[in-house]
């Protein structure tokens, strides 16, 4: 696989990676197409006047903004698996952003949960990672196909 990332060690090689499903983003663009149409309604009980332009402004400036952090949160949001490591980098939104690291060596155990009717339809769930050392877990949200990946985790682990 020919993914190139930012930190990569000599010799190190992505053997997989993934996103966040994209269902993460069913909700921050649901909201702000509502914010987006809320000028609309109230196009239907007030007279058309500069405050109702200003508020028509403000919502779809607000909506849109909304909308382009959530698709860059989710953008910028990746699970790496190398021939070495895990790495894990969550954007939360334009100025935060965690990221975590384990050797692929200290992997103990790898769990999946999938919650719920919306997480087994549209198959997305969580995948913890238990390792030595001192923190003792990683937790992924929201990653699809979750016993894929932990599959996928657990053999490349087995193979170092």
């Amino acid at each position: 696989m020919s993914f190139q990332f930012h930190g990569q060690r000599p010799n190190e090689e992505v053997v997989f990676f993934t996103k966040q499903h994209p269902f993460v983003l069913l909700k921050p663009l649901l909201l702000s197409s509502t914010v987006f149409l809320m000028p609309l309604a109230l196009y239907a009980f007030m007279d058309v006047n500069a405050v109702l332009g200003v508020i028509t402004v403000v919502c779809v400036f607000g909506s849109l903004l909304w909308a382009f952090l959530a698709v860059y949160s989710w953008n910028n949001t990746l699970l790496l698996v190398t021939n070495e490591r895990l790495l894990f980098l969550e954007q939360h939104n334009l100025l935060h952003r965690e990221f975590a690291e384990c050797r692929l060596g200290n992997i103990q155990q790898v769990t999946h949960k999938v919650h719920g009717l919306l997480g087994t339809l549209a198959g997305f769930g969580e995948i913890t990672v238990i390792t030595a050392g001192t923190d003792a877990h990683l937790s992924l949200h929201n990653i699809p196909d979750p016993y894929d990946v932990q599959q996928e985790i657990l053999r490349v682990a087995d193979e170092n």
